[in-house]
């Protein structure tokens, strides 16, 4: 769910025609995972992790932080949307 939001979110940026994002997310796998400091071991994993690669292109400058789930209420609401 966590990679699905980040894709929802990487289009609706990207259709706005946005140089610079930054995206703040909860899961400390997923960030490591799209920075390529931890290899993605289940083909799901991997295709979803190819594809917001190719989702940032369009972005002149990309960064993705880790912030706990606690510290980011608004966040898994947004999460909630996204995935429906």
């Amino acid at each position: 769910m966590d990679y699905e939001a980040l894709l929802v979110g990487l289009v609706a940026f990207a259709k706005r025609q946005m140089k610079d994002l930054h995206v703040f997310v909860k899961s400390r796998l997923l960030v490591d995972q799209v920075e390529g400091n931890r290899v993605s071991k289940t083909e799901g994993a991997k295709r979803y992790r190819d594809e917001v690669i190719n989702d940032t292109a369009p972005f002149h400058r990309f960064q993705i932080t880790y912030i706990p789930k606690a510290l980011n209420p608004k966040g898994e609401a947004l999460t909630g949307i996204a995935s429906i």
